[in-house]
């Protein structure tokens, strides 16, 4: 009899073992499936916050491009606005400066023929100071009209190169937001689902 219990008594141990070996397999089991789903979870909230920060920061620098570019736009026409009057100023400068200049040129020749001692009479000095006056008036009208042909020729030009200044702003504005674009989209392809521990 103490044979059969001495067996009987393995049995059970075995079975004891058997049974806590397959509770302790249940548990790792169970263990690992919930760590698992644990891993899943953080790694998909993870990823969206990642996600959302990537989108939050490139609105973000877009909109601060934005408003970086519109700021330039404004000072750029600022100053080309400003170029401008002082292009007209230095051309009014000019302008004035010409009539003085004709003004002073017609005097003094008029002077000359009035202070001229081989002209007889009042007659032939009166001609001489008409056909003088003739000859001042359609000098100073080319001279006047060269003046405004050299002058819109520079507004012209002024133009032209404030124009060239913008549109090389408006195309590295627009550069620039591609550029931003570009890096978000290049950010996301590369961006994938991760887990920190």
């Amino acid at each position: 009899m103490v044979i059969l219990s001495s067996v009987h008594v393995r049995d059970s141990s075995t079975d004891l073992k058997s049974q806590s070996e397959g509770l302790v397999h249940s548990l790792v089991s169970d263990h690992k499936t919930k760590v698992k789903e644990l891993v899943v979870l953080q790694t998909k909230e993870w990823s969206e916050m990642v996600l959302r920060q990537m989108t939050e920061e490139h609105e973000l620098w877009r909109e601060h491009t934005i408003q970086q570019n519109e700021t330039l736009a404004k000072l750029l026409e600022d100053a080309q606005r400003e170029q401008l009057a002082e292009l007209d100023a230095k051309q009014e400068r000019e302008n004035k400066e010409l009539k003085a200049n004709q003004a002073k040129h017609s005097m003094e020749s008029t002077k000359t023929v009035l202070n001229d001692k081989t002209i007889k009479n009042k007659a032939e000095r009166d001609r001489r100071i008409r056909e003088l006056q003739e000859n001042n008036t359609k000098k100073f009208i080319e001279e006047r009209k060269r003046c405004a042909v050299k002058h819109s020729r520079q507004v012209e030009a002024l133009k032209k190169v404030h124009q060239d200044q913008t549109e090389k702003l408006l195309a590295e504005n627009q550069k620039a937001l591609e550029m931003i674009q570009m890096a978000y989209e290049e950010a996301k392809m590369a961006s994938r689902p991760e887990t920190v521990v």
